[in-house]
């Protein structure tokens, strides 16, 4: 919108008048044109120096955003995709770029080109991921008195996630869940070995009940409506278990020990500890010993302690991350035989009271 103002000086015999013509000009498109006022006088005969027509003309520079586009409207994780905004050039203009309302000027994410007409937005290394759905609002703002110009996109990415391993507890279920992005699929399937999955599966998230094998691969497959489909697979790796350690009894004094053991699998356990209580024992305790049967399949971790009178409480914890462990049942040391023997002496008599533990030596 804008509006123009021309004084005209009008001369009629020694009768000066001045009038102002103004105009407005409404849904003006972006950009530079050429606006003209003509001012039409009745001249008083053919003889007289009289112009019937005055013209003048104003240069309208409209400020803006013309467009908005994106390289790829419904993209794909890993495709090269460029958001590009066009506007006015001027010396004032100053163009930012947003994703939901959050500024990007500074996000490592994003590498942002600007030149006289356009502002180009692309994503890091190339390649955008479902992080980077969303509206997308490129902003130009030419100074002074003129309001900012702003326009948005949504940009869609396509995706099917699951990570490439799924760490599982042999004693425990455990959920996958299919991480789909972008427009809404028509369908989500889970597979094994080629054949669909129908138990155990609710809207993106299949469940793996017990009993699940180790090494064996599932499959998520997101299908839309114009027949495109991505898919993701992971790969299951179940620890447990194969010897659970065992409850011990031997008389005060004496060492005894207990021994875990791991059931093979194609994960890798980065450590295999004991507890006591709520306390980890490290591999530099005398007590811990540790013994590897190689590839990372079958591993054995000992204990042993000299029994002192106090009942001892352990576990065997196997990790396979920091954030990630399976912990055995737990086991006793129990200790037996004689504790403690009283002499008490009088007068009269001498006596002599022996306790027992648990377990008698003999």
């Amino acid at each position: 919108k804008q509006w123009y103002q021309r004084r005209v000086a009008i001369t009629a015999g020694t009768e000066k008048k001045e009038q102002t013509i103004s105009a407005t000009f409404n849904k003006l498109q972006i950009g530079e044109m050429t606006k003209e006022c003509l001012a039409k006088f009745a001249c008083p005969n053919e003889n007289s120096n009289c112009a019937d027509t005055i013209a003048t003309s104003q240069k309208v520079t409209v400020v803006g955003i013309s467009k908005l586009e994106s390289s790829k409207e419904v993209a794909e994780v890993g495709d090269d995709v460029k958001l590009t905004c066009t506007y006015v050039s001027h010396e004032n203009v100053a163009v930012t770029w947003e994703k939901d309302k959050n500024d990007l000027s500074t996000d490592k994410n994003y590498v942002i080109t600007s030149g006289s007409t356009t502002s180009v937005l692309s994503f890091a290394d190339n390649k955008v991921t479902q992080d980077n759905n969303g509206e997308y609002t490129c902003k130009a703002d030419y100074g002074g008195d003129t309001e900012a110009d702003t326009l948005s996109l949504i940009q869609n990415v396509r995706g099917v996630t699951l990570a490439e391993t799924t760490l599982k507890k042999g004693t425990e279920d455990t959920t996958i869940t299919c991480k789909v992005g972008g427009d809404s699929p028509q369908s989500v399937t889970w597979s094994k070995d080629g054949k669909e999955i129908t138990e155990n599966v609710a809207d993106n998230t299949l469940t793996l009940k017990v009993g699940t094998e180790d090494g064996e691969e599932y499959q998520c497959t997101a299908t839309w409506s114009d027949d495109k489909s991505l898919t993701a697979k992971t790969t299951v790796h179940v620890y447990a278990f194969q010897t659970q350690p065992s409850s011990v009894a031997e008389a005060f004094a004496y060492t005894a020990s207990m021994t875990c053991e791991t059931k093979p699998t194609k994960g890798a356990f980065l450590r295999i500890t004991w507890k006591n209580g709520d306390s980890s024992l490290d591999w530099t305790d005398p007590n811990v010993v540790k013994t590897d049967k190689g590839n990372g399949q079958f591993t054995y971790k000992s204990i042993r302690e000299v029994l002192l009178l106090k009942k001892q409480s352990y576990s065997c914890v196997a990790y396979a991350t920091e954030a990630f462990s399976i912990e055995s049942e737990k086991a006793e040391f129990t200790v037996q035989g004689v504790i403690s023997v009283e002499t008490h002496v009088n007068k009269k008599e001498k006596s002599t009271d022996c306790d027992s533990a648990l377990i008698p030596l003999l």
